[in-house]
């Protein structure tokens, strides 16, 4: 049998894009899924949107209390606990046509995380020009955080969580303003396998009012330093310097011209430089490293869906 799948979508103030969100998910031709809208006390016309939709698959939870960010999406997640899988897509994104069904098909397998294929948008709904790694995989989960070491390449439109996984692994983690879900998919990672699928699950849409300076740089560079610390396995030790060595260049030059960087961040980038200088040497191309990792990952599922196609 399919899996019953919780589609959850936290919000806040997003009354421009709740309606398409909800409206990409309610077209899904997929019927196995429930959706779970937890509205964080909105004041600007979301909850009225929500609660004119009477499709039953829709389970509004319009909250009167407004609590942190983090402690909205844990009990939105919680509220889809009865189904085995939790498909993640924010109040400014949307599902692509079809992706529950692929979504499903791929949780038969019981993976512990499914991610894919998606499309940056402007805020607007432009379509924004991208290169998207056009081959599934599936991938241990050493594989995947020797991916997200080397660069982040997951959006959240889509991404799939086994439920008792998410249990387990603690939900969304407040310590975290910008990487919660990077965070989420490392410890997610830990208990079995990663699907990735090469067809469109989703768009992810820019903010209305782009930062000058990257909000999330400075956690970026932190949450990083941090696995460094902590890590064992001289793989994935390598991998993490090698992405922050990356980093550090890209984000050095995108602000050499500034001369309003945070004090904040200017001190990460001196944390980051100094965890590279105790590690092993810096390997150049960490984003070409992590394509060809890709594509061995992808020839070894190919191998063995060939061999052993059951």
């Amino acid at each position: 049998m399919d899996p019953k799948l919780a589609v959850i979508v936290p919000c806040f103030n997003n009354s421009d894009t709740i309606g398409e969100a909800i409206g990409s998910i309610l077209s899904q031709e997929y019927d196995r899924f429930e959706l779970h809208v937890c509205d964080n006390a909105s004041d600007d016309g979301t909850r009225d949107i929500i609660a004119a939709i009477t499709d039953p698959r829709l389970r509004p939870a319009l909250h009167a209390t407004r609590v942190a960010r983090t402690d909205n999406w844990n009990r939105a997640y919680e509220a889809g606990f009865s189904a085995e899988y939790l498909v993640t897509l924010h109040a400014d994104d949307r599902l692509a046509p079809g992706a529950l069904r692929s979504i499903a098909t791929a949780a038969r397998s019981g993976p512990a995380l499914i991610h894919g294929l998606f499309r940056h948008l402007t805020y607007e709904g432009g379509s924004i020009a991208g290169v998207r790694f056009p081959f599934r995989y599936h991938c241990t989960g050493d594989d995947f955080r020797e991916l997200i070491l080397l660069n982040n390449m997951v959006a959240v439109p889509g991404v799939t969580v086994r439920t008792d996984v998410f249990r387990d692994a603690g939900g969304w983690d407040p310590a975290w303003s910008f990487l919660q879900d990077l965070e989420l998919w490392w410890r997610c990672s830990t208990y079995g396998e990663v699907i990735y699928l090469a067809t469109h699950l989703g768009d992810q849409r820019m903010t209305k009012v782009p930062d000058p300076v990257p909000r999330h740089a400075a956690e970026h560079l932190r949450w990083t330093i941090e696995k460094l610390s902590t890590l064992e396995s001289p793989r994935l030790r390598h991998a993490a310097i090698d992405g922050l060595a990356d980093y550090v260049d890209r984000l050095s030059h995108e602000l050499a011209d500034r001369g309003d960087v945070p004090p904040q961040l200017r001190d990460s980038i001196r944390d980051a430089r100094d965890s590279i200088a105790r590690g092993p040497r810096p390997r150049p191309g960490a984003r070409h490293r992590q394509r060809r990792l890709r594509l061995h990952l992808a020839l070894r599922s190919w191998l063995r869906s060939t061999i052993n196609p059951n």
